[in-house]
């Protein structure tokens, strides 16, 4: 009976005890060169990254960079390359949102765009050279939504980004 009951509150302790943790985690992503029809570039475009994990687990994640029309990688927007033009600044984002998360994909784009000046783009052309290009398999990415985030405004765009029961996190 005593072996039953210790057994019982240690069955008990051990699952109250558990903590769970939630960490942000803010790192740099470089993509090397690419390639676009017959033209071919060595350059780099630098992607900041910005993750959400519960325990071990990648709940959201967010790859963000600034494109100009200088940029070789400004090729990959295809048709839709007079953006460049029509923005003050234009980002392009790869979101992701595990299956599990509330809110999903949709959420991190919602928290994106709150500032009314940014608006999504979708960017057909561009998620497909991009999806097509080696580091993708190397990063375990190609799952990820790309869009472009157009902001008409004239001062730099600033983006915090608030996933429910973490911290906020200031992009740029």
């Amino acid at each position: 009976m005593y072996r039953l009951l210790f057994i019982i509150f240690l069955l008990m302790t051990s699952c109250s005890s558990v903590e769970t943790r939630r960490i942000t985690y803010a790192s740099d992503l470089v993509l090397n060169g690419g390639r676009y029809e017959d033209k071919s570039w060595d350059e780099s475009l630098e992607f900041k990254r910005f993750s959400w994990y519960q325990d071990a687990t990648l709940n959201y994640d967010i790859l963000i960079t600034p494109l100009t029309s200088t940029s070789p990688f400004s090729n990959w927007l295809g048709s839709d390359k007079n953006l460049l033009q029509q923005c003050s600044e234009f980002f392009i984002a790869l979101v992701y949102a595990d299956v599990n998360s509330s809110g999903g994909n949709s959420l991190l784009i919602n928290e994106l765009t709150t500032d009314e000046q940014i608006v999504e783009k979708t960017l057909l052309d561009f998620s497909n050279q991009i999806k097509a290009h080696p580091n993708i398999i190397d990063w375990k990415i190609f799952n990820y939504k790309v869009v472009g985030l157009c902001s008409k405004s004239t001062k730099p765009s600033k983006f915090h980004v608030t996933v429910p029961g973490f911290t906020t996190q200031k992009i740029f």
